[in-house]
């Protein structure tokens, strides 16, 4: 079997992610008993595509200033999708790794490398970011409070695809003994399984 050689470049890991032009991914927002959006309490609440991952944020300074108010929310939010993204990335990472250590002898890939990973990654996908909707209280004239939800979609069969070229860029970048061959098998299962568990924890989550 041939060595690893795969002229991958980590800087150039690109995963395709987007939202639904318009507000064609959202459906009619639906009001709770206490008076505030389902979202609120269900950050996915409406939105049809079940990629998504979706994040919820308050702020209480609606009075002193709106637009501050606003701009809190959405950084919050955005922090939060953030989170969610390293979190998957995390997960597909450390299974690769558990993987590679298997295969070349105890070594796995620096966390230069995983940072590396995870940082492009979570760039690239915030920006699709979209910031869906706002609800100000107790009314949109004299607002006191504004709760703002934001959502990203995630190909998670491009992305993982992206995360496998990747880590194998990384192992031949710091000289880890692969066999090509037995690698892109084994990563092709880990990816695989990790796929399989995606689409079963978008078929469990609640309708929305």
């Amino acid at each position: 079997m041939r060595a690893l050689s795969i002229p991958v470049v980590l800087g150039a890991l690109v995963a395709f992610i987007g939202c639904s032009s318009g507000d064609s991914a959202i459906k009619k927002t639906e009001i709770a008993d206490d008076g505030l959006p389902a979202w609120v309490s269900d950050p996915c609440a409406g939105i049809s595509d079940a990629s998504a991952l979706c994040a919820v944020a308050e702020s209480a300074f609606a009075a002193a200033d709106v637009e501050a108010a606003k701009t809190d929310a959405e950084t919050v939010c955005k922090n939060r999708l953030a989170d969610q993204v390293t979190a998957k990335v995390g997960r597909l990472t450390e299974r690769l790794n558990s993987a590679m250590k298997d295969l070349s002898n105890g070594r796995t890939v620096g966390e230069h490398t995983i940072k590396d990973i995870n940082q492009s990654y979570q760039q690239t996908t915030l920006h699709g970011l979209r910031y869906g909707d706002y609800f100000f209280w107790p009314s949109r004239t004299e607002p006191k409070k504004v709760w703002v939800r934001a959502y990203v979609t995630v190909d998670s069969n491009k992305m993982s695809q992206d995360i496998v070229n990747a880590m194998m860029a990384g192992a031949q970048a710091e000289r880890l003994e692969l066999k090509h061959e037995e690698a892109q098998m084994r990563f092709d299962a880990v990816r695989q399984k990790y796929l399989e568990e995606e689409k079963a924890q978008q078929g469990s989550a609640p309708a929305r």
